[in-house]
């Protein structure tokens, strides 16, 4: 038979590891024509522009608040899987970030977490992916990167921040 325990009522002694990760997984996004759309989940917008075969610009927003209790943190990364640095520009509130000062990578090689400029986020951040040529995927296609076309991915942010869920 199962036993119930109250673990409530145990002291605990927590330790946090590594940094906390916040996924962003919805966006708004235009397709150069500065009509936002959305928010949508980035897969429902991947495949809206798969299934119209769409080609061109493509610009993703993500927004999220935050409320610092204590301080702001002193440092945050953002990670996204699989940008090409040379047709992606990345906003953080309208700031350009240096995609070029990138760290190996983050528990995925496909995941490269970018520094973000202290001066750069706030309590309401609005984080811009400008892709210069959306490909939609060709799954006929026997290279696997026009099998899969341009990847539309969720953001994760890294730093020392605690997260609330809603």
């Amino acid at each position: 038979p199962a036993k119930f325990v109250d673990f409530r009522s145990l002291p605990w002694n927590v330790t946090r590891l590594d940094d906390n990760a916040m996924v962003l997984d919805c966006a708004e996004y235009h397709l150069g024509d500065y009509q936002w759309k959305g928010p949508y989940s980035v897969l429902a917008i991947k495949s809206s522009l798969d299934r119209h075969k769409y080609q061109g610009p493509l610009h993703l927003r993500y927004v999220f608040t935050a409320a610092f209790e204590k301080a702001m943190p002193t440092e945050l990364r953002l990670v996204v899987e699989g940008y090409d640095t040379g047709g992606t520009h990345i906003f953080w509130n309208g700031q350009q970030i240096n995609t070029e000062s990138v760290c190996e990578y983050w528990r995925d090689r496909h995941w490269r977490p970018i520094h973000v400029p202290r001066d750069a986020f706030g309590e309401r951040n609005e984080i811009e992916v400008r892709a210069v040529s959306y490909r939609p995927a060709d799954l006929a296609a026997v290279d696997p990167n026009d099998r899969t076309g341009t990847e539309v991915e969720s953001l994760i942010v890294l730093g020392d921040f605690s997260v609330e869920g809603l």
